[in-house]
């Protein structure tokens, strides 16, 4: 196929729920990339290393190391500004009152349909 590829990155600290929206969405869609992380400080290094671009992030809000709200301000900060997507299995942590009215926000469980046609939105964007 001669698009380009669409690369998105996940940042999720199950690694198995990890895995399986990473497989999901690159079965679904050869035109996707899914490159997984498990930390927001293994993001922050692949971005800072080699100017690594990216067309779109999905974001656990809960981290071992730093709230998905926070990762995305710090990568802004340095000038990474793309689509975001988060996601929680916590529906009353504080840091959903820090997301802006327009962010996207998955609860866990959640179809991976429904994941996938909202990362297809966003990328024609």
């Amino acid at each position: 196929m001669n698009l380009k590829k669409k690369k998105i990155i996940l940042v999720e600290d199950e690694p198995v729920l990890c895995e399986l929206i990473k497989t999901y969405l690159n079965y679904k869609d050869e035109n996707l990339e899914v490159i997984g992380f498990e930390n927001a400080s293994e993001v922050e290094k692949y971005f800072k290393e080699n100017s690594k671009i990216a067309d779109l992030m999905i974001v656990d809000l809960k981290l071992p190391d730093k709230n998905g709200v926070e990762l995305v301000r710090d990568l802004k900060s340095i000038g990474i500004e793309i689509p975001v997507v988060y996601m929680t299995g916590y529906v009353n942590q504080p840091v959903i009152e820090e997301l802006n009215p327009d962010d996207i926000l998955f609860t866990k469980p959640f179809p991976p349909e429904e994941l996938y046609n909202t990362i297809l939105e966003l990328l024609k964007k």
